[in-house]
């Protein structure tokens, strides 16, 4: 229907229309509106005059005269706004704040990574349409956290997680540093002490490291290389079988030898050796470096033996490696791991 009277030559607007069909007398209507707002009432198509045909507040426009049974009462109501304000497609900033009042803010170019606020005191972050962050008054909650850059693990308050190794709890004496995973092309593999200078004392743990040949000993060494040392194979080792019987074997203690235990088996089901290792003053060269491993457990021909002792080496270097490599060259380590940590000082 074409109006009667001038329309609102506002082009910077929204408009907002309001429909009623009034009852006897009605002059009331209500309505919501800004001050800086512009209306237009109209009564059965017809545009009426302010203050001569009706006035208005923000929530109520009131007829002069009241309307007839049925009749058609529109108002409509300019929301103004200022071009200025508005930031260009091409990009520009905000200086005051912008209200999403529980409305996505849409990320990605196909619309399913979002950032929200739809349930109070909550902001959900979604990748791919799916939830993955939660932040709330209490806590922040997510599935998974990797670290970004490759090997670098992931700090937590100070502690750090790597490579699927987590401390045994919080403020832990024991510090992850690396890890050995055989899989039957070496024989030889070491842990280079230089890079962990900050401590004194290391444990090493021995999980299920089975040869790929039988009856094969393992010997643990410190040496001042990455060279492996095929000789001098000293210490002092005491074994106890499931015999009851007891083996004591004593070699030279001045070699470079750490630990050396004998016929490794690698027959079905056998868990090859397992155990800890502490390894204490390799980083001194004027201390002899000690060891110690009174937990060893390894598997011979369906026996079980528990290894007990240890050895002393003076290491002139202030970077030493420790060595573990099996009796032959030929023999890999089939699989099972080796894991370094750094204790710390009480």
């Amino acid at each position: 229907m074409p109006y009667l009277g001038n329309q609102s030559a506002s082009a910077n607007s929204k408009i907002k229309k309001y429909a009623f069909t009034a009852t006897g007398s009605q002059t009331a209507f209500t309505v919501s509106s800004s001050p800086s707002d512009e209306l237009q009432v109209f009564l059965n198509g017809v545009l009426l005059k302010e203050t001569d045909d009706y006035t208005y507040t923000t929530s109520t426009v009131t007829l002069g005269s009241g309307a007839t049974v049925s009749d058609i009462v529109e108002v409509h109501i300019y929301q103004s706004f200022i071009l200025a304000d508005a930031v260009a497609s091409t990009g520009g900033a905000f200086t005051g704040d912008v209200k999403l009042e529980g409305n996505q803010l849409v990320l990605d170019a196909d619309h399913d990574t979002t950032i929200t606020a739809d349930t109070d005191d909550q902001i959900d972050i979604k990748i791919a349409g799916t939830d993955k962050v939660t932040i709330d008054s209490t806590s922040l909650k997510v599935d998974v956290v990797g670290e970004k850059t490759s090997s670098a693990g992931v700090t937590i308050d100070g502690v750090l997680l790597k490579d699927s190794q987590v401390p045994a709890s919080a403020g832990s004496s024991l510090v992850y540093l690396d890890k050995y995973t055989a899989d039957d092309t070496d024989y030889f593999t070491y842990f280079n002490l230089g890079s962990y200078t900050s401590f004194n004392t290391y444990k090493i743990l021995v999980k299920s490291l089975i040869p790929a040949t039988d009856n094969v000993s393992y010997h643990f060494k410190i040496g001042t290389s990455t060279t492996a040392i095929t000789s001098g194979y000293g210490g002092v080792s005491s074994k106890l079988d499931d015999t009851g019987s007891g083996v004591l074997t004593v070699n030279g203690i001045t070699s470079n030898v750490m630990g050396y235990f004998d016929e490794i088996g690698s027959d079905s089901a056998e868990p090859g050796m397992s155990g800890e290792i502490m390894v204490y003053n390799p980083l001194s060269a004027s201390i002899y470096t000690g060891s110690n491993h009174s937990t060893i457990i390894t598997t011979y021909q369906g026996n079980v033996r528990l290894y007990w002792g240890g050895g002393w080496y003076k290491v002139a270097t202030a970077t030493p490696f420790l060595h573990f490599l099996t009796s032959s060259s030929s023999t890999n380590f089939e699989s099972g791991e080796l894991i370094l940590y750094g204790v710390k000082d009480a």
